[in-house]
């Protein structure tokens, strides 16, 4: 029982491990095709930004040599402006500074208001780094719309190879927050767009709070981005401490990098539903195991309590027979000895009659008289009790009675029906007279023979244990022992009908003159007196049992006479 609860938790424990394990890959496989495919998103539209770039470096050259730059152009560079401005929603604004820093033309306005950006961090690279390609800054909250933009530069060059100056394109970060948005309506995702020195331009939920901000201290960009430029693993929060899976991809040719994170209580949630159920399952299922063994266990003691009593019956019928030994004995002894003494007290009285009358000869011999008569006396009280136990009923042993029973019905049996005893080892007694009893057996057994008829047959009488419930279900000593004895045969059987008043007096398929239809009502009547009862069983073809339902008679030591 142990090693078969040990062995259901192990196997519940190895299912709750696989699909821990599985639902955990799961997660991490839905997360990284996310940030795949954001990954592509985010290449693509800046891709686009810088062909925009590029563009308007080649456009601005061309406008120098035509000489359609500086005050004398009008609002020719502004029209120009407008025209390369790219129709993705990321883009705000570009526009052109010179080689001081000095903003010279916006898309936003032909007389763009003065700003200098000499001072900005992408303004010093490209003017120091001529290599350095396209760059995108940190947010910076615009003065004129109120919200974060992202520069994204290139340097320009004059027609000599100097440093003439930069074209920006100004990206909003909601357009990000939005697109990611839609990406997560139906999962509760986390997604970072991010700079590769852990700056976060975007960020979905989308907070403000959050532009600008670093992530370079946590585990992304102090232990994995290091060793890989795409993966995926578990780590806390940099913002908020939750345990999430996160994964994460650099974008190529970009400063860039994409992460897409998911709570591990989310990611398991479903695992979690599950684990429930199959835990429930398991304890059911151990419930029932656990039942199925306390009933077994119920079972083997009461097995065991019905050993230990027929031990005890078996005992105490030892202990009756050998008294019924005893007072055969007994009863055997004192016919001997009152045998022997009829003859002493007759001729002692014959005797008696020809002394004279107080004469010493007459007083020694009434004396011998009064011990004579004592010892008649006993004898008589050993016979009276000896005759007094054996009519109150001694227990019929159902082994020897059924072999008597047998012998006596063989008899009249033609050679052509065999008789057959089966009787139950230990079958013990039942209290019952044995003339009535083997009175109903033969009625029985000759009932049986006329139904054979000529034909070749079997009869069989039986005797086995049997219990009936006689009170509360949960009383022990509801379970009454009985004994039931069948005297079954191979004989056409018995019609419903005639069944159904097999046990009425008079009633009779017998021929006139062979049957008056009284055996079987007074047989019933015999049964019911003993306290059992008497029912048959038959169908058309398959022959009839008659079976007597007796109850077991407890076994009795008889007292020994004082």
């Amino acid at each position: 029982m142990l090693l078969l609860v040990l062995a259901l938790s192990g196997l519940a424990a190895t299912i709750l491990v696989k699909t821990y394990n599985d639902a955990f890959a799961d997660a991490e496989h839905r997360i990284q095709d996310f940030t795949d495919v954001l990954a592509e998103h985010a290449m693509l539209v800046f891709d686009d930004v810088d062909r925009t770039l590029q563009t308007a470096g080649k456009t601005r050259t061309m406008l120098m040599r035509a000489g359609q730059w500086g005050p004398s152009a009008g609002d020719r560079p502004y029209r120009a402006l407008l025209e390369l401005r790219p129709s993705s929603a990321a883009a705000s604004n570009l526009s052109w500074t010179d080689e001081h820093g000095d903003r010279l033309y916006t898309a936003l306005s032909p007389w763009p208001s003065p700003l200098n950006v000499r001072e900005r961090p992408y303004f010093i690279r490209h003017r120091d780094d001529p290599s350095l390609g396209i760059h995108v800054g940190t947010p910076n909250l615009s003065q004129q719309t109120g919200k974060y933009l992202v520069p994204v530069t290139r340097r320009f060059d004059l027609p000599d190879g100097g440093f003439g100056g930069v074209t920006t394109l100004l990206i909003d970060p909601a357009y990000f927050a939005s697109f990611y948005q839609s990406m997560t309506r139906r999962q509760r995702l986390f997604i970072q767009l991010v700079l590769n020195d852990g700056t976060v331009l975007a960020r979905e939920p989308s907070q403000t709070s959050y532009a600008g901000t670093s992530i370079a201290q946590g585990q992304l960009f102090t232990q994995h981005l290091p060793k890989a430029p795409a993966g995926t693993f578990s780590a806390p929060g940099v913002f908020d401490g939750i345990d999430r899976i996160i994964s994460y991809k650099t974008i190529p040719k970009l400063p860039l990098l994409i992460t897409v994170s998911i709570n591990r209580s989310d990611a398991l949630a479903d695992w979690y539903r599950d684990s429930v159920i199959v835990l429930a399952f398991y304890a059911v299922l151990l419930a029932m195991i656990g039942g199925g063994a306390w009933l077994a266990i119920q079972r083997m003691r009461q097995r065991a309590r019905l050993r230990h009593e027929h031990a005890e019956a078996k005992e105490r019928r030892l202990q009756a027979e050998k008294q019924q030994a005893l007072s055969t004995m007994i009863g055997g002894i004192a016919h001997e000895i009152n045998n022997a003494l009829l003859p002493i007290m007759i001729n002692g009285e014959m005797i008696e009659e020809e002394l004279a009358e107080g004469s010493f000869e007459r007083v020694g011999l009434g004396q011998m008289m009064h011990c004579a008569r004592q010892i008649e006396g006993l004898i008589k009280r050993a016979l009276d009790l000896n005759r007094g136990e054996l009519a109150a009923g001694v227990p019929l042993d159902l082994a020897e009675f059924l072999a008597r029973v047998a012998d006596r019905s063989r008899a009249g049996l033609p050679k052509s029906i065999a008789l057959i005893e089966r009787v139950a080892g230990d079958i013990g007694a039942v209290q019952a007279g044995e003339e009535k009893l083997s009175r109903v057996f033969v009625d029985l057994v000759a009932n049986a023979a006329s139904a054979i008829g000529d034909n070749p047959g079997r009869i069989e009488i039986s005797a086995t244990p049997a219990f009936l419930d006689a009170g509360p279900a949960d009383a022990a000593e509801a379970r009454t022992s009985f004994v039931r004895l069948s005297v079954r045969d191979d004989g056409p059987g018995i019609p419903p009908a005639v069944r159904e008043r097999l046990f009425e007096p008079f009633f009779t398929t017998k021929d006139a003159g062979k049957g008056v239809g009284l055996g079987l009502y007074a047989a019933r009547r015999v049964i019911s007196e003993l306290g059992g009862y008497l029912d048959v069983e038959s169908e058309p073809g398959k022959g009839a049992c008659f079976s007597i339902l007796l109850p077991r008679a407890p076994a009795q030591v008889p007292a020994v006479p004082a």
